[in-house]
């Protein structure tokens, strides 16, 4: 039994939110085998249209040595909107990826609300062809719609915390349009801020190393320490210092599988999902 039973209870109330990462698209594939790009590979590929040699390298050196924000900013002040465009769309719309079993195991747990710092469109898709919910709303930064609306509908509700591959030019790939979003956008990130607050959170695919999740983690601790921990599944930690960082700066538990068997992902989910259709039935 890897899950708590306070949280199945919690997840099965739909008071907790998943939270999906990187992590969970590159579980994903096309019929031709092809995989999402990694960011470090999304960078590669953006900045190869870097024309000017000197910034181009400059970015490369930047991506050798995991200095991605930075990278990111190189890039994107380098590249033109045209061609940043057409890379997205490229590497993230065109190619028909078939969601994974963690994505398929988090619909059938059917929370209300998913949040994600991808820009794929692959969880929504099986909206499409599953009828576990009456329907689905998609929340992004430069939607119109007030994202409060989606939130207390009916619907279930794909929140995309960093934008879509809809709309290139508005995604949160580097610090800069991460501030001009949160400009840009207040109601938005407040109601992310909000969700934070009082929800359960359980991260899958995420490395935690997003500044802007570690900012809304920060400002809800600082702003209401609960008991109620937040989940990550994740690679096994090397260190012991790296869970206790998790845990006080953000209270997170992690539920750890060994370094490269991603398979277990789907496995801790799975059992999630059993046994919260199960306390579902015994609860009606």
């Amino acid at each position: 039994m890897i899950w708590d039973e306070s949280l199945i209870q919690e997840v099965a109330e739909r008071r907790a939110i998943f939270v999906l990462g990187a992590g969970a698209s590159m579980a994903c594939k096309t019929a031709d085998g092809t995989r999402p790009p990694s960011w470090i590979d999304l960078l590669k590929n953006l900045n190869q249209s870097v024309t000017d040699d000197a910034e181009r390298k400059y970015a490369d050196d930047l991506i050798d040595s995991e200095r991605l924000l930075e990278a990111a900013e190189v890039i994107r002040m380098n590249i033109n909107p045209a061609e940043f465009s057409r890379i997205i769309k490229d590497k993230l719309k065109k190619p028909d990826y078939i969601p994974s079993d963690i994505h398929t195991t988090i619909m059938e747990i059917d929370p209300k609300i998913v949040i994600t710092t991808n820009y794929d469109e692959i969880y929504e898709k099986l909206f499409h062809k599953n009828s576990i919910s009456d329907g689905y709303s998609v929340a992004k930064p430069d939607d119109r719609k007030n994202i409060i609306d989606n939130i207390r509908s009916g619907e279930r509700c794909v929140i995309k915390m960093h934008g879509c591959v809809t709309s290139p030019l508005d995604i949160v790939l580097n610090k800069t349009s991460y501030f001009a979003a949160r400009r840009s956008y207040p109601n938005f990130f407040r109601a992310i801020d909000a969700l934070f607050l009082v929800n359960t959170l359980i991260f899958v695919g995420s490395s935690l190393d997003d500044p802007d999740l570690q900012l809304v983690l920060e400002n809800s601790l600082i702003a209401a320490p609960s008991m109620h921990q937040h989940f990550a599944i994740l690679e096994l930690r090397k260190h012991e210092s790296q869970r206790k960082i998790l845990g006080e700066n953000f209270n997170i538990k992690t539920m750890e599988y060994p370094i490269g068997e991603h398979q277990h992902v789907a496995m801790f989910l799975e059992e999630m999902r059993d046994r919260v259709i199960e306390w579902r039935e015994n609860h009606d």
